[in-house]
């Protein structure tokens, strides 16, 4: 379509010329738009290598216009994630000087602290108050690694705080130094404690018979109870799934292995032995008949159940299991 093809080319260059006829530049311009998706698409592209670095690019006298030089600028100075790094680029012409950058520094502490932790992070060498997360370089991924130093830094925000405010003057007016966070009481239960009171668990409201309804329920009885405490939100989630559930449980996951001999058998085992030791998360329950509300309970000791069963030689074992 050797038409749509000059039609393309020349359409970019429409709004440069001088003089001539401008019913005819808007045939010609129209004509590209009206023979079909193809040569709508050979337009873009036409005009994006016109403007960008191509032989016939507009305006100067050394064929070059300053829209190739800053599509050139735009090549170099980028973000981490690939995004126009805008602080970077030249000024453009008749920039009035000294104001060239736009560059605004912190103004107040918390400031200050989120421009060292963005800078440690994006891997820039400094943060103002008017820069943008994501236009210098961030991203999810990112944001939650931020948000995590925050919190270490006692500034108390969430992703979508961020994610709302995400240039640097915004975020410290959304955050406060120490708001939000939570000081969590030490365990006042003692090893081996045999009789637990509702003084040792400040984090949830039990009666004695609610406690002795948990305890109850325990193997090894109050000697074997670490902690107790409320579900997260996330946890009551996976309750009421759980409790939804009319088949199964959606969070149950099962996972068929083999192993070549019964010592890496063994080995494995007691592997997993030694991690439901080391987190608590692997020793909790999830206890709720009979109480005001949902309370996980942490046991000192959670023995790994193994059950040994003997398959027919005969038929898919992953069937008779």
């Amino acid at each position: 379509m050797p038409g749509a093809d000059r039609s393309a080319g020349e359409s970019p260059r429409l709004p440069h010329r001088a003089g001539g006829d401008r019913s005819r530049d808007r045939a010609a311009s129209g004509g590209a738009r009206g023979r079909g998706h193809g040569a709508g698409v050979r337009a873009r592209g036409h005009a994006a290598g016109s403007l960008c670095g191509g032989a016939g690019g507009t305006g100067g006298p050394g064929g070059r216009g300053a829209d190739a030089a800053a599509c050139d600028a735009a090549r170099v100075h980028q973000t981490p994630n690939g995004k126009i790094d805008r602080r970077a680029l030249p000024p453009p012409d008749g920039a009035p000087a000294g104001d060239s950058s736009g560059f605004v520094a912190a103004r107040t502490p918390v400031e200050e602290v989120l421009g060292e932790i963005w800078a440690e992070l994006l891997g820039v060498e400094q943060v103002g108050a008017e820069d943008n997360f994501f236009e210098l370089g961030g991203h999810s991924l990112l944001a939650a690694s931020a948000i995590h130093r925050m919190r270490s830094a006692g500034l108390a925000a969430d992703l979508r705080t961020l994610f709302a405010t995400p240039t640097l003057a915004e975020l410290a007016a959304a955050v406060r130094a120490d708001a939000g966070i939570v000081n969590v009481p030490p365990n006042r239960i003692p090893p081996a404690c045999d009789t637990i009171t509702p003084e040792m668990l400040p984090l949830v409201q039990l009666t004695p018979d609610d406690i002795a309804r948990i305890v109850g329920a325990v193997p090894g009885g109050a000697a074997n109870i670490q902690d107790i405490y409320p579900l997260t939100p996330l946890q009551e989630g996976i309750l009421f799934h759980h409790l939804m559930a009319s088949e199964g449980d959606p969070y149950l996951l099962e996972r068929l292995l083999s192993f070549d001999s019964r010592a890496q058998l063994e080995a494995y085992l007691q592997a997993l032995r030694a991690v439901i030791d080391r987190h608590d998360i692997l020793r909790t329950a999830v206890q709720w008949e009979g109480l005001p509300e949902p309370v996980q309970v942490v046991w000192r000791h959670a023995s790994l159940g193994v059950e040994e069963v003997t398959l027919d030689s005969i038929g898919d074992v992953a069937q008779q299991l």
